[in-house]
């Protein structure tokens, strides 16, 4: 079976850290030392991508600081705009410990949950 290459860029892309599916196959989550990735798995075709999470950002009345970091893992919350952030890599966006759930279609966390 032949499968057909889909070029992301023509730069070094960054290294990849997981990939996750979605619970009915229909997206998938890229998690790189950048950022991350929601691909549509047929046709294939980028979603969306957000790169860098640094930034202050104004979010339901709420300025929020997210520093730079890596993520090692990015889930998508099913028929929802939310995701499930966390942290790893070389330079772990959040401590280990930590899951942020983020809102992609404001771009800014909404909750965070902290273990132990």
């Amino acid at each position: 079976m032949q499968l057909g290459r889909f070029q992301v860029s023509t730069l070094r892309p960054p290294p990849i850290l997981s990939v996750s599916f979605n619970q009915d196959g229909r997206l998938f989550t890229v998690a790189t030392e950048t950022g991350y990735e929601v691909w549509r798995t047929w046709p294939l075709a980028l979603v969306r991508r957000r790169g860098e999470l640094s930034s202050t950002k104004t979010c339901a009345g709420a300025d929020v600081t997210v520093l730079p970091g890596t993520l090692a893992r990015v889930l998508i919350l099913p028929g929802s705009p939310l995701l499930v952030l966390q942290g790893g890599g070389k330079e772990p966006l959040f401590p280990p410990n930590k899951v942020v759930i983020y809102h992609d279609g404001l771009g800014c966390p909404v909750a965070e949950l902290e273990f132990g």
